[in-house]
């Protein structure tokens, strides 16, 4: 059964190829609290514990949709950090992955994506 604020289990799942179970797991490991978000960090560690390696790319002067096309032409692996809300006073980040052309979101709508904040490449370290 899914849960909520799981874009980070989502994009986990999509981009090291494991099922949403799995990723969730891995998440909790790392101290995500079940139908709670995590911060980038915990996303970060969990993919490079898993011998993925997330590399920042420059960033993209395009409007959302335009990015996110240019990624899935690219067929590369991406994690894609959007800004989207303020809460208490902290920003609150959705990610979505995008891997061999396909959009991974939690979200059926692009609405969560609006502003980009930053785009990193998703690859393979070789020690994983």
């Amino acid at each position: 059964m899914r849960e909520n604020n799981d874009c980070s289990v989502v994009a986990l799942a999509a981009l090291a190829r494991i099922s949403y179970e799995g990723a969730l797991l891995c998440l909790e490991c790392e101290g995500r609290e079940k139908d709670d978000g995590v911060s980038f960090p915990y996303l970060y560690y969990t993919l490079l514990r898993l011998g993925y390696i997330c590399l920042k790319v420059e960033h993209f002067n395009l409007p959302s949709d335009e990015v996110i096309q240019y990624l899935k032409d690219s067929k590369g692996m991406y994690l894609v950090v959007s800004w989207h809300d303020v809460i208490d006073g902290k920003g609150v980040y959705h990610v979505t992955a995008v891997r061999d052309g396909k959009v991974f979101d939690c979200k059926s709508n692009n609405e969560s994506r609006n502003l980009i904040d930053k785009v990193y490449l998703v690859s393979r370290t070789g020690n994983g």
